[in-house]
Parts: structure tokens; C-alpha cells; sequence
């Protein structure tokens, strides 16, 4: 005999089968045991299900196949978590379209602690992968899950800064949960079902189709309580998870961006649409209502100890933003030798204020 968990678990698999027809089946038959045990009359009966659909349903409702998709969870070491699971997160459960059920590698984050989708294009730039790392490190400190899509890109970088910030995360696959992608991903991904879990609604073996992307945007801004959008182009997939998240009823943020800079279209127009203005971390922690003083106490000393530079330290310093530049610009900047501004450079390194991006190009220290 098989639980509920895990006949839900069946019908999640039937390939080609929308959460819409899903839906109506469970609302119709009232469990997904009595949807597997159903004749086919009463099945085709219901005019839920096409022809084909019917002729899949029928050729996998049976214990042989239920017992290969049950061994196959054991042998990955997934976890599925149906709808009516109490490990289902409450957030994502109160969407218009909940997935009927998650696969899971790791473990759910308790569902007390807040949640925050961290997104953006894949294509990137320097101030956006920095600012994406500097903001999720920070609220990862602050217990904080940082949410995201496992991406090339902003994605990653906020994964990795969860990790680095002692923090956990959870990445919403549009593919299986066994399935690694990007390919490189792979080490990531690893390291994030160690420190949260990786997700998705998608069977074992899903391949990452374009058409999924779209899909799993939801579960990412559905569970969270914020959305904080790094960078994104006007024609960025980003748009529409920040559309999905505004008709969740999610808080939106926006990092400014360079107004002259693609990568920042369409996070200057969220902003000037009404998102909230995303600086810092403080910011979101502000939103949430967690507060840490020893945060301030910290922002405070490193501003002392910045004022008490070296005039010629100082003036380079102040010539480095969060925006790449190279010696020569600084050579320019300050009117002064290259030697001594690689000098001053290599100064400034060694004392945590600033660090060398890839192009031999500097920024502030994060």
C-alpha cells in the first residue's frame, strides 16, 4: 500500500499534464489515490484529459511503475514534497498556481525564516555581480535564505554569497532536480543542497527546456517575501518573474544602475515605475523588520578608519567606486606616476579596501 505523498508523486510525472488539469482531477476525485485507482470510464467520464493524455495516465497507474519512480527518489537521495505536505512552504502554497508537488535535494529551510529572491540577467556586468554578492552576503548573515535560479550570472553569484555569509539558499531548477544546469554549475550546486536544498517541480531527468524557465520563475518569487532585481536588459526574462512577484502581492526592489548602461534598463524603470530603492541590505532588513546594531558599529569604524588614510591613499581611494577602474584611469584621475598609484594600489589591497577585479581593474572592498 502507498501513502498520498506518494501517489501525488505519480501524478506529478504524468508527462504532458498542466497543474490546471492536475487540479481538476484532485478537486474532481478528491485524492490522488482515488485519481490512480479510478477505471478508465470514470476517468475519460470526467473530460478533463485528452485521448492522449488518458492513454499515458493508464499506461503508468500501476504498482510496478510507482515502485521505479519511488526507488529512483531513494537512489538520488530526493526528497518530494507534495501540496499537502506540512513542509510545503506556506508562501509558495498561497499562489494563484502552487506547483502540485517539489522535488527536493537537501532540506527545506524552517519556514520562520524570511525569504528573499535574488535575480538577474545572465549577462552581467562587474557592479552587478559585486553589488549582487555584497547585498546577499549580507543578509544571509542576517538569517536570511537567499533565493534564486541557479543561473549563469547574478544567479550564481547570489548563491555563492549565501554560502560565503554562513547563510543558506535554495535554487529553483527549471529542469529535474538531478539534472545540472548550467554545466559548470556543478560544484554549486552540490554546495547548495549543503547549505539549503535545490529545487524544482519538474520530474528526475527533466532536461532544461527553454519553455520551463518562464514556469519555475514563479516558485522563485513565490517564496519569497521580497524580490531584489540586481541588473536586468529591457528584453530580460527577469520582467516577467518581477511581474509574477507584483501580482503575488512580493515587494519589489531595484538596484540603481548607470542610466547610459543596458544592463540596468530595467532596473531604473522598475524604479521609476514605484520599486524600492536597493542600496544595501539594510534596505530589504529595514522591509522585514530586522534590525542589527552591530551592523552600524561596524559601517562606523570602517568609515573612521577611511578617513584616517594617507592624503595620497585617500585620494586614490576616493577615485574607486563599485564600478571597475583600470591604473591608467587612476593615473589620469590623480595626475599622478603609475609607480606610486601601483603602489598606493597594492597599499590599499593588503589593507581589505579595495580588490582587484578580472581586467587588472579595481573596486571598492566589499
Amino acid at each position: 500500500m502507498f501513502t498520498e505523498e506518494e501517489y501525488m508523486m505519480w501524478l506529478t510525472r504524468q508527462e504532458g499534464l498542466s497543474i490546471k488539469k492536475m487540479t481538476m482531477l484532485l478537486e474532481y476525485f478528491g485524492s490522488a489515490h482515488e485519481i490512480f485507482t479510478a477505471s478508465r470510464t470514470i476517468v475519460e467520464a470526467t473530460k478533463i484529459l485528452s485521448e492522449p493524455q488518458a492513454n499515458r495516465l493508464f499506461t503508468t497507474n500501476n504498482e510496478y511503475t510507482l515502485h521505479g519512480y519511488m526507488d529512483e527518489l531513494v537512489k538520488k537521495n530526493i526528497q518530494f514534497v507534495s501540496l499537502n505536505h506540512e513542509s510545503y512552504p506556506d508562501l509558495l502554497r498561497h499562489i494563484y498556481d502552487p506547483p502540485i508537488g517539489l522535488y527536493v535535494v537537501g532540506k527545506l529551510p524552517d519556514d520562520r525564516l524570511p525569504k528573499v529572491s535574488v535575480i538577474g540577467s545572465r549577462k552581467c556586468s562587474q557592479y552587478g555581480m559585486t553589488m549582487a554578492y555584497k547585498i546577499s552576503k549580507d543578509l544571509a548573515k542576517h538569517n536570511v535564505v537567499i533565493v534564486s535560479g541557479m543561473a549563469r550570472g547574478i544567479d550564481s553569484v547570489s548563491h555563492k554569497a549565501a554560502i560565503d555569509g554562513g547563510g543558506l539558499t535554495m535554487a529553483v531548477l527549471g529542469c529535474g532536480v538531478d539534472v545540472c544546469y548550467p554545466p559548470e554549475n556543478k560544484e554549486l550546486m552540490k554546495r547548495i543542497a549543503e547549505n539549503g536544498c535545490v529545487i524544482s517541480e519538474f520530474p528526475p531527468k527533466t532536461e532544461p527546456y527553454k519553455a520551463h524557465f518562464p514556469i519555475r520563475n514563479r516558485i522563485i518569487s513565490g517564496l519569497s517575501q521580497v524580490i531584489a532585481v540586481m541588473e536586468a536588459t529591457g528584453t530580460s526574462g527577469t520582467s516577467f518573474t518581477v511581474s509574477q512577484a507584483q501580482e503575488q502581492g512580493r515587494d519589489v526592489f531595484a538596484l540603481p544602475g548607470n542610466v547610459t548602461s543596458k544592463f540596468s534598463e530595467a532596473t531604473n524603470a522598475l524604479l521609476k515605475d514605484g520599486a524600492y530603492v536597493l542600496t544595501e541590505a539594510e534596505d530589504i532588513l529595514f522591509q522585514l523588520g530586522i534590525c542589527d546594531n552591530a551592523d552600524e558599529t561596524e559601517t562606523k569604524f570602517k568609515e573612521l578608519e577611511i578617513q584616517s588614510l594617507a592624503p595620497d591613499r585617500k585620494l586614490v581611494y576616493d577615485c574607486i567606486s563599485l564600478v571597475p577602474i583600470s591604473i591608467d584611469e587612476l593615473v589620469a584621475k590623480t595626475n599622478s606616476q603609475i609607480q606610486t598609484i601601483q603602489y598606493i594600489l597594492t597599499m590599499l589591497e593588503l589593507e581589505a579596501h579595495i580588490q582587484r577585479v578580472p581586467g587588472q581593474k579595481y573596486i571598492r572592498k566589499l
